[in-house]
């Protein structure tokens, strides 16, 4: 469990199964609603232990970002009848994938995730969504933790690369509980990457509560995207996984 960027995919596999097998035991506690997952890198980040670790969290309640989340993925099932994650991230920018036409926000693909810079996000903010739809990550396969390990582990290579090791917070955004899922058909799981950057709110921001887009998910996503490709082809290995390089 160290330091995501310079340890190797199966490494990262082992944290990720641990924290898995955690979370399938401590979700069936009582009076248990919500479980954390997340990973913090750095003063900034908030980490107060300096060695490296993954945290789970149990909750009584769901958070107000968790009801957030919830009530807006509803109402777009509603609206839609559709699943937002998977027409915006999976369909849409999947079928870019080994065409002439790129979205200019995917970063790279795996078998079974999509690696994308998400609509006006926070500087180079990047989300990890699975191509098969879950509101659960407890739910994912070997095979799919396996191939989130090596997906995450290249991203965050990429981000050691391109930002000079920056700190950062990883967190899973799961819904493991079937009585606090509401429809499952419009919920659906992800991974979230935050690099942080000191003076990140400025006045503006903490005045008004509005935050401020200090530039182009496009670009940051053709900076990882563009990095992707280069630690692949010093791997030897396929780069036709990627979206948005010049």
């Amino acid at each position: 469990n160290g330091l995501i960027a310079i340890v190797s995919a199966d490494q990262v596999a082992l944290g990720l199964r641990a924290m898995q097998a955690r979370g399938k035991i401590l979700v069936q506690q009582p009076n248990v609603r919500q479980l954390l997952y997340f990973k913090q890198y750095g003063a900034l980040s908030g980490g107060s232990l300096v060695h490296p670790h993954m945290q789970v969290v149990s909750l009584p309640l769901l958070t107000p970002e968790t009801h957030n989340r919830l009530d807006r993925a509803w109402n777009h099932y509603h609206k839609l009848g559709e699943c937002a994650v998977c027409k915006a991230h999976v369909r849409e920018m999947g079928s870019c994938i080994g065409s002439s036409v790129h979205s200019s926000r995917l970063i790279y693909a795996s078998e079974h995730f999509m690696v994308i810079a998400p609509f006006a996000a926070s500087q180079y903010r990047v989300s990890i969504v699975p191509k098969t739809h879950s509101p659960s990550w407890l739910e994912a396969s070997q095979e799919e933790v396996e191939d989130l390990a090596k997906t995450l582990q290249l991203v965050m290579l990429a981000i050691f690369e391109a930002l000079d090791d920056p700190e950062y917070n990883i967190y899973i955004f799961s819904c493991d509980k079937d009585e606090e899922v509401g429809i499952a058909e419009a919920v659906h799981w992800s991974m979230e990457i935050h690099p942080r950057f000191p003076a990140e709110l400025g006045g503006l921001e903490l005045a008004s509560g509005i935050r401020v887009i200090s530039g182009l998910p496009e670009e940051w996503a053709r900076t990882l995207c563009n990095q992707v490709k280069s630690i692949l082809e010093k791997r030897g290995l396929d780069t036709e996984g990627g979206g948005s390089g010049a």
